[in-house]
């Protein structure tokens, strides 16, 4: 019956959003150090040897190949994903800077970098929020167009959003804790970041089966 199917074009997209949420909320929360124990050091020489470049690098190109492999993105999509681009090259640049001035010793130069970096990671975090909303919104266009669809995949549309809906709260406590400078509440959030993304991905892996299944059932009839 096809005013219960569902098409899988945009899990496509949508896993690349997903992938991009995560880096977001998880990888990409971290503070660079420089002292502070072993792990600082060994974080601060890293920095020094370009691997947090290397980094950004790598999702830079990342990003920029997922928006022309998907020439059909969604222009709000498309718009937020160049903006998190936007924000990375300038989180380059900042982190540069830093380098520089740690390399020339320079301590009032190197505090003014480290607050930039700050607010680099900071931005970059609030980035995503709009690619959830964004996310949520085409989820639940997809299900309204559907008013037929088996009570079975209209309740994996429905877990799948109330799990995006969950994430994008953890995201914005990640964002407060983070700007508050509690460290123990940030290692939480990160967790619970981490477990909302796989729960994410066991939702849509539920969702993509029962879909499938659905069409062959169809097919067969």
């Amino acid at each position: 019956m096809k005013t219960g199917m569902i098409k899988l074009a945009t899990f496509g997209v949508a896993g690349f959003v997903a992938g991009v949420l995560a880096l977001g909320s998880t990888a990409l929360a971290g503070e660079p150090k420089v002292k502070g124990g072993a792990g600082g050091e060994a974080r601060g020489q890293k920095l020094l040897d370009g691997d947090f470049d290397q980094r950004i690098e790598n999702h830079i190109k990342r990003i920029e190949e997922a928006i022309a492999n998907h020439p059909n993105m969604p222009a709000e999509v498309k718009a937020e994903l160049e903006k998190i681009v936007a924000d990375l090259k300038v989180k380059k640049a900042d982190l540069d800077k830093l380098v520089v001035d740690l390399k020339a010793k320079n301590k009032e130069a190197v505090q003014a970098d480290r607050a930039k970096v700050r607010a680099d990671i900071i931005q970059l975090m609030k980035d995503r929020l709009p690619l959830i909303d964004a996310h949520i919104a085409r989820l639940e266009g997809r299900l309204a167009k559907h008013p037929n669809a088996p009570a079975a995949i209209k309740a994996a549309f429905e877990k799948l959003i109330a799990d995006l809906k969950d994430r994008k709260v953890d995201l914005e406590k990640l964002i407060n804790d983070f700007e508050a400078k509690d460290k123990a509440a940030v290692k939480a959030d990160r967790a619970e970041l981490k477990a909302d993304h796989q729960q994410i991905v066991t939702d849509r892996k539920t969702l993509r089966e029962l879909i499938r299944a659905n069409r062959g059932a169809g097919k067969g009839k």
